[in-house]
């Protein structure tokens, strides 16, 4: 019997985030395991310092696009691989929960 039963799988709109699915596909089906998919991306905002400086306010409405635009893709890349993965995968976001406390409070 295997003690893999929960796979916690990180998601984003990288491109290695596909490579990451097919992992936890295959781990899933060996271990008839189940599998999470958490969506967790620091916003762009907090990524990238200089954007609170003065004069900067214009662009937090482009980069809050960005944020959206991410996870779309993210949700875009797990829909398509979702609809063949056996057992079925489940999609978690964080939202408003700081990055590592938020994954790890998922994980647990």
């Amino acid at each position: 019997m295997s003690a893999l039963r929960s796979i916690l799988l990180h998601i984003d709109a990288s491109p290695r985030s596909g490579k990451r699915q097919a992992l936890a596909h295959a781990l899933a089906a060996q271990h008839d395991a189940r599998v999470t998919a958490l969506y967790a991306s620091t916003p762009m905002a907090l990524s990238l310092p200089f954007v609170m400086a003065q004069g900067t306010e214009e662009m937090l409405p482009m980069l809050q696009q960005l944020d959206i635009d991410y996870r779309d893709g993210a949700k875009a890349l797990f829909d398509r691989s979702e609809s063949t993965a056996t057992p079925p995968f489940a999609w978690r976001e964080l939202k408003g929960d700081p990055l590592i406390p938020g994954v790890a409070r998922q994980a647990l």
